[in-house]
């Protein structure tokens, strides 16, 4: 038996260990991101085929309520509610990354019944800009 990790897996004593393990780390965010692509995709389709969502009424009518939204979105990125304010960064001071944006464009895509291109997620800094796009999709 091994003493060291390193006796187990020579490939990690090995010099370009770290440069393996973060192209390792980045093929594997990468497939998950496809992966998450690919379901957010499949879960749009089938929503489609079987009509709206029952409860939620998506047309030019439809508001937002803005404490609902808030608390969906603290959920889904992992933080407290009062750490959601108007004026927080999601990336600089949240720390949301890729993947966790794509989780919640899956979240909000499939709570309002609406489609999120990953473009106009890409425009997304702070909790308002997403009411806001929220908002144009759902004509209010």
């Amino acid at each position: 038996m091994a003493d060291t990790i390193q006796d187990a897996f020579p490939a990690i004593a090995s010099r370009g260990a770290c440069k393996y393990l973060q192209r390792s780390a980045a093929r594997l965010v990468t497939l998950h991101r496809a992966d998450l692509a690919s379901l957010r995709e499949t879960q749009f389709r089938q929503k489609n085929a079987n009509g709206p969502r029952k409860g939620i009424p998506v047309s030019a009518e439809t508001t937002l309520d803005v404490s609902e939204l808030r608390e969906l979105v603290a959920d889904t990125l992992d933080v407290e509610l009062s750490a959601l304010t108007d004026d927080v960064l999601l990336i600089e001071e949240l720390g949301v990354d890729s993947v966790v944006a794509l989780e919640l464009m899956v979240t909000l895509e499939q709570r309002y019944g609406i489609r999120i291109p990953e473009e106009e997620l890409g425009t997304v800094r702070t909790f308002p800009d997403i009411h806001v796009l929220l908002n144009g999709k759902l004509g209010g």
